[in-house]
C-alpha cells in the first residue's frame, strides 16, 4: 500500500484506451490497524487514518504514532505497558490536522510493572494520551513492638544510671568517713 498527504491508495492499475493511457489508483482507507503488533520508537504516517468500529488497535507504551493529516478513531484500542513505562502522561498519537471521536473501548495489559496499578486515556483536539497511573503506597502498620520495647529499654537505662550514681555516691560517703575515722585516731594517738 502507498500514501500520501491526501488519502491512500492501493497498487496503480494502468489502462490502455484508443488515444489515452490511464494509471488509476484505487483508494483504500488508510487504517490505524495496519500498524504491525510489537512495534516499538516513534513511527509517522501519511495521510487520513481511520480506526473503523471493527477494527483494534494493538499498541505498547513503546510506541509513539504522528499522523500527517487527520485521525478519526471508532475502534478498540489494545494497550501494553512495558515494563519500563513510567508513571505520567505521555503521548500515543498526535495529527498535524485534526482528531475526532475516541476509542469504543479500551483495554490494557500491565507487563512486569509493579510502579502501575492503571490507565486512562486524555484526548484532545490533535492528541491522544496514555496517563499511567502509580500504585497507592501501602500503608505501614504502626511498630507497637519497637515503640515498646524502646520504652523498656530506655527506662532499664534510666534505672541503672539510677543505681550507679547511688552507688558511687555511698562508696565516696563510705571513703569520706573512712579518712575522717583515720584521722581521729592519728590525732588520740598524737596526744
Amino acid at each position: 500500500m502507498k500514501n500520501n498527504t491526501q488519502g491512500c491508495f492501493g497498487t496503480p492499475q494502468s489502462v490502455l484506451g484508443a488515444n489515452d493511457y490511464q494509471v488509476v489508483l484505487p483508494v483504500v482507507l488508510c487504517s490505524l490497524s495496519a500498524i504491525p503488533d510489537g512495534i516499538t520508537g516513534n513511527i509517522t504516517l501519511l495521510g487520513n487514518r481511520t480506526l473503523a468500529t471493527d477494527e483494534i488497535l494493538k499498541v505498547s507504551t513503546q510506541l509513539e504514532i504522528h499522523v500527517e493529516g487527520c485521525v478519526a478513531l471508532e475502534g478498540q484500542l489494545n494497550l501494553t505497558v512495558k515494563s519500563d513505562a513510567v508513571v505520567g502522561k505521555q503521548t500515543l498519537i498526535t495529527t498535524t490536522e485534526c482528531l475526532t471521536g475516541t476509542f469504543s473501548q479500551f483495554h490494557y495489559q500491565i507487563e512486569d510493572n509493579p510502579q502501575i496499578c492503571s490507565v486512562e486515556l486524555e484526548y484532545s483536539p490533535s492528541s491522544v494520551f496514555t496517563n499511567l497511573i502509580s500504585c497507592p503506597s501501602a500503608v505501614t502498620a504502626f511498630p507497637v513492638g519497637a515503640v515498646v520495647g524502646g520504652v523498656i529499654g530506655g527506662v532499664a537505662l534510666l534505672v541503672l544510671v539510677i543505681i550507679l550514681v547511688v552507688c558511687l555516691l555511698k562508696h565516696q560517703k563510705q571513703k569520706n568517713s573512712t579518712k575522717s575515722l583515720k584521722r581521729k585516731l592519728n590525732a588520740s594517738n598524737t596526744t
